[in-house]
């Protein structure tokens, strides 16, 4: 799932997206390491 899908789909939780580190590769972007924090429905 990408990023964008990710915020789209529980955009009403989403509190913080942490992704450390990003590699950019000339065939896109790697995410190694995420972290996502979720809350309550607003």
């Amino acid at each position: 799932m990408s990023v964008q899908e990710l915020v789209g789909a529980h955009a009403g939780r989403l509190r913080e997206i942490e992704i450390n580190p990003l590699m950019c590769l000339p065939e896109g972007a790697v995410a190694a390491d995420a972290l996502i924090r979720m809350g309550e429905m607003e």
